[in-house]
């Protein structure tokens, strides 16, 4: 479907049936665990793609960086890593530095192009029988969908709103609150936002077929 009538495209949150159809369409791959990062996290697709094992600290379990999107900020967020993360974690190769990337398929490609990142997940999207919607706005050159990685980022969002985690803690998790709004709170404990992240609730993925 191609809508001509909007100047900007609004991105939509996957539901939790598309997220279940997205992780078995990806079972196997960087893919997956990528797809587990972004809905337990709310990182953007670079933050994601890039990130280094030197982020992860599995014995507290949390991830600490700092965005692109806000590095000249020098702004750090601290994520708690959900139990489903968690156990995906725990299943890749032992790192044999901190530098070596999380995703070493994924890292290698940058975000456009025919082979590109957007790309790759759109037609992961494809696979998993998620159907979208195309809009063109005023200025871009050709249609794109609300739905897309970033809407990883709504869905974070939308879960814990509609769980009842204060704002404020949602913020800090998201790292879209401003300066002024992020210096007027009071710093929140690891613990404090752990609970926060562990009310996102775990998807059931089919069993592999080793027949």
């Amino acid at each position: 479907l191609l809508s001509k009538h909007a100047d900007t495209v609004q991105r939509q949150p996957f539901t939790q049936e598309q997220i279940k159809a997205l992780l078995n369409a990806s079972r196997g791959s960087d893919w997956h665990g990528a797809i587990l990062m972004g809905y337990y996290t709310a990182l953007r697709l670079s933050d994601v793609t890039n990130m280094k094992w030197s982020a992860i600290d599995m014995d507290v379990r949390v991830i600490t960086l700092i965005p692109g999107k806000t590095r000249r900020l020098n702004k750090q967020v601290k994520i708690p890593i959900h139990d489903q993360l968690y156990a995906w974690l725990k299943e890749q190769p032992i790192p044999m530095a901190p530098d070596i990337p999380v995703f070493r398929f994924l890292c290698s490609y940058g975000p456009g192009g025919k082979t590109g990142l957007s790309e790759q997940f759109a037609k992961v999207i494809e696979k998993a029988g998620i159907q979208r919607e195309y809009v063109r706005s005023g200025t871009a050159s050709r249609a794109t969908s609300p739905l897309s990685f970033h809407s990883l980022r709504h869905t974070f969002a939308s879960e814990l709103a509609n769980k009842g985690i204060p704002a404020e803690i949602r913020m800090q998790l998201t790292g879209h609150s401003s300066l002024k709004v992020h210096q007027g709170y009071t710093h929140l404990e690891v613990e404090t936002i752990r609970r926060a992240v562990d009310v996102m609730p775990s998807i059931e993925v089919e069993a592999a077929n080793h027949n």
